[in-house]
């Protein structure tokens, strides 16, 4: 049997843009700008005309009004819907999944860019490529992406934490890698991306007493 349960998302970015300075200054500290439409998420890196902007995006599921506290997840996977893309010189770019503390549950904030684990964290699945679009992209997650699961009592990673709430981070990879986008031209232009997601959809398959469920979609219905 599979259950589909829509709930209300503060789904997001934040991003920070600076004026010169260099690319470890840009992947610490706040953020500038917060966007907290729910389910539009967005990632950018980028350095154009000596400004850096380095954008984050920040998910979040309340799989705990599905999973009970005696339930065994088999297998969890995330999809994607990419929208757009847009690059400057050819950079390659992947999306990177992973957890993140933001202090809230019900809204983003600027200081929730600082939010992650700066330097390569332990990722929750295979890196996604961000290449062809409008493309759906699947997301098996891993052990530890698995793990990160929140059941109905189990409390969130947030600064404050809520009971049954899963909370991630989708980085892109020059971000995660610590690689500052590069000198390209003359004109001092560099290599940058940017592209915009919808419809976050965490389909998690589990069981109790040997009966099969899953699917937890974070979104709304009109």
């Amino acid at each position: 049997m599979a259950d589909i349960i829509n709930v209300s998302s503060v789904d997001g970015w934040v991003e920070k843009v600076q004026a010169g300075g260099v690319w470890g200054t840009v992947r610490t500290g706040a953020g500038t700008t917060v966007n907290s439409i729910a389910s539009t998420l967005s990632l950018i890196c980028q350095l154009f005309s000596g400004t850096f902007n380095n954008r984050r995006s920040f998910l979040q599921f309340n799989t705990g009004v599905v999973l009970s506290n005696d339930a065994t997840i088999d297998a969890v996977d995330l999809v994607l819907v990419l929208l757009s893309k847009n690059t400057f010189h050819d950079i390659t770019s992947e999306a990177i999944i992973s957890s993140s503390s933001q202090v809230s549950e019900t809204a983003l904030f600027l200081f929730d860019y600082s939010q992650v684990v700066v330097n390569t964290p332990p990722e929750w699945g295979g890196r996604l490529p961000l290449d062809v679009f409008p493309s759906v992209k699947l997301c098996p997650l891993n052990k530890t992406g698995i793990d990160g699961m929140r059941r109905k009592n189990e409390l969130s990673t947030g600064l404050v934490p809520a009971e049954g709430w899963v909370l991630m981070s989708l980085r892109g990879d020059r971000d995660v890698d610590n690689v500052s986008p590069g000198f390209i031209d003359i004109n001092c232009n560099m290599g940058s991306f940017e592209s915009t997601f919808f419809i976050p959809t965490l389909a998690i398959t589990w069981h109790k007493a040997n009966i099969q469920e899953g699917v937890v979609e974070d979104g709304t219905i009109e």
